[in-house]
């Protein structure tokens, strides 16, 4: 699943060839892939409207349009969207389930090859009620020490599914999680209030420190993710633990172990994480 470093390279991709561009036409190849809303009714809420903005919000992309509705896209396991020119023809691509042709002639496909991922209108951002939800993002100002602090010192589960939790931090996935706490040198199996007080300084620092690098290295290429012009993240080839099972640990040379926490894998090294 696209994590915040794919989803945000998404996102800026988007925001500098899409802004103020106009919807002249929009094709619905899936109807599946729209929540609460009708074909008929997104054509109708979106045709000849213009984009004024694009940003993220946890694993969310959320397109702002001239009449204020709001496209919110949560890309799941397989969803990317891909930038091309409409006058130009492109490979046939069966995982294509919409698509908008924009002034310019730029087009903008959304592609999901296992179909799981959720596009949704809202008329305004009040109506957006899943966000009151979301926990602070680890680049915003509610993000302090004293957050964090606040939240492990109450939690009694382990720190990687604290990690996953969307409601206390957005936009970590299973990836991040995994690396974030090797830099750290944290257990995936640690609870969270036995942590010291300097493990959670490393902690907050590291957060914001791997999503950042993974941010200026495209992006991790597990699986389908591309950005808007269909290029893999190379944050792959710096994977410190996951994905690595059985192979030595850069730093000490010991074995990677995985295990299973919450149905999800963890990789991570014994020796350097306590």
């Amino acid at each position: 699943m696209p994590e915040l470093p794919e989803v945000e390279i998404i996102t800026q991709g988007l925001r500098a060839k899409l802004t103020g561009l106009k919807i002249e036409n929009i094709y619905i190849l899936r109807s599946g892939i729209l929540e609460q809303t009708s074909p008929e009714q997104f054509k109708k809420h979106l045709l000849n409207q213009h984009i004024t903005q694009i940003r993220r919000r946890g694993k969310y992309i959320l397109m702002y349009f001239s009449n204020n509705f709001i496209l919110s896209t949560h890309l799941r396991m397989t969803g990317c969207y891909l930038i091309s020119r409409n006058n130009i023809a492109s490979p046939k691509n069966p995982y294509i389930r919409l698509y908008f042709d924009l002034s310019h002639n730029i087009r903008l496909q959304y592609q999901d090859k296992r179909a799981l991922g959720k596009i949704r209108l809202y008329s305004n951002e009040a109506e957006i009620t899943i966000f009151k939800n979301l926990g602070v993002e680890p680049f915003g100002k509610e993000f302090t020490l004293n957050y964090l602090i606040s939240k492990l010192q109450k939690c009694n589960q382990q720190i990687k599914p604290f990690l996953l939790n969307q409601k206390i931090i957005a936009g970590i996935g299973n990836i991040y999680a995994c690396e974030i706490l090797f830099c750290a040198g944290i257990s995936p199996l640690k609870k969270g209030r036995q942590l010291s007080l300097e493990q959670i300084k490393r902690l907050y620092k590291t957060i914001p420190q791997i999503l950042s690098k993974a941010i200026s290295n495209q992006g991790t290429h597990i699986s389908d993710y591309v950005d808007p012009e269909g290029k893999p993240g190379n944050f792959s080839k710096l994977l410190k633990v996951y994905n690595r099972e059985k192979e030595e640990c850069f730093t000490c040379g010991r074995t990677i172990k995985r295990i299973i926490q919450q149905q999800r894998s963890s990789f991570y090294c014994p020796t350097c994480q306590l």
